[in-house]
């Protein structure tokens, strides 16, 4: 039997129907494991996973990365001083104005 949005079981008194109600109510559907609080994780450990590169100091945590982006800066370099070289070259004048020589 339902009265209303409640089921009333067939208890042999009222008392046992609460007593039944009330340990419905109190008892989880799901194992306690599906309850269970997940782990905490702070903004710190977040953080620390996170940072790769040191923006201070301008150099990345794992050497490995820190080695090769050495080398690719260095090599960035050589080449922009190599084209700007060519371009000296391509447009300054033979000779010095200045002393006409």
């Amino acid at each position: 039997r339902g009265f209303g949005s409640l089921l009333v079981d067939d208890a042999s008194s009222w008392g046992e129907a609460l007593n039944n109600y009330d340990a419905s109510r109190k008892t989880r559907p799901m194992p306690d494991e599906y309850y269970a609080k997940p782990a905490r994780v702070t903004h710190a450990m977040k953080a620390a996973e996170d940072v790769t590169y040191h923006p201070v100091l301008q150099t990345f945590s794992d050497p490995a990365k820190e080695t090769f982006a050495k080398q690719l800066e260095k090599q960035a370099v050589v080449s922009h001083l190599n084209r700007a070289r060519d371009r000296q070259l391509a447009v300054e004048s033979e000779y010095d104005i200045l002393t006409v020589s």
